[in-house]
């Protein structure tokens, strides 16, 4: 006779302590524009028009990258108080970050780290928001410049693309670097777009959060007690009780003249 054995029931993932969910408060931002930054690299490793003066600095950014990513796992196996387990709930991370065709992978980890709090939805409108504005800035620059840095125009280097990708984005537009090609300005349209939904939304969460503290301090603002509205038979007595002390005075002044 077989006997059936029990299936282990799958433990729920351990909740998260105080210190651990201050740390990805501090350090969801962070690592998301790490990964940017291993996005911008790679690309400076891939794009032909961009190996030749990029590449080397592409490599390099990718070592920091990688340094960022092994002190993020670093701090959260400190952090964790279940330090067994650690490996076995992290494992695909830690693959992500020592094979870099996976990064892509930690990108979606950091977005993914935003607690989906009903009480906290401003705050994932905004960095919702912010993680858009960041994309959009530095992915849609780094594609910008491989389309123009072999054309006639302004921008020459990474940081000219930033700074014009910065300028497209929040509606500036000084002038002083525009791109020339049939490419680049087809990415600066898709840019002008992104950009501005991406800045509105950032805008109007920037708005909100302060709209809500100041509706937050008004309700715990102490309130004056509420009189109750008065009657006709009280004001009928206080205009009696009024008349009273007015002919009063009226005769202690007569007694005083006299």
């Amino acid at each position: 006779m077989k006997i059936k054995k029990d299936k282990k029931v799958q433990s729920p993932p351990p909740k998260l302590t105080r210190a651990q969910e201050r740390y990805d408060d501090i350090a969801m931002v962070p690592i998301y524009i790490a990964a940017l930054a291993w996005f911008v690299a790679t690309y400076f490793r891939i794009s032909p028009a961009l190996r030749p003066e990029y590449g080397d600095e592409g490599q390099r950014i990718s070592w920091y990258v990688t340094a960022v990513f092994l002190i993020d796992v670093l701090i959260r196996f400190i952090l964790d108080p279940d330090k067994r387990h650690f490996l076995r709930r992290n494992w695909f991370l830690i693959v992500c970050i020592v094979v870099p065709v996976l990064r892509i992978f930690v990108v979606i980890s950091a977005i993914r780290r935003i607690r989906r709090d009903r009480n906290a939805i401003t705050k994932m409108v905004f960095l919702y928001a912010l993680y858009g504005v960041l994309f959009v800035i530095t992915i849609g620059a780094a594609l910008v410049l491989g389309a123009e840095i072999d054309g006639t125009g302004s921008i020459r280097s990474y940081g000219d693309a930033v700074w014009w990708s910065l300028e497209t984005v929040t509606t500036v537009g000084y002038g002083d670097f525009t791109p020339v090609t049939v490419l680049g300005r087809v990415m600066a349209g898709v840019i002008m777009f992104s950009g501005a939904a991406a800045v509105g939304a950032l805008t109007a969460a920037v708005a909100s959060r302060f709209i809500k503290n100041s509706n937050e301090s008004a309700a715990q603002a102490p309130q004056a007690p509420q009189i109750p509205p008065a009657t006709s038979d009280d004001l009928q007595q206080s205009i009696a009780t009024l008349t009273a002390q007015i002919q009063e005075l009226n005769r202690r002044l007569e007694r005083e003249g006299e």
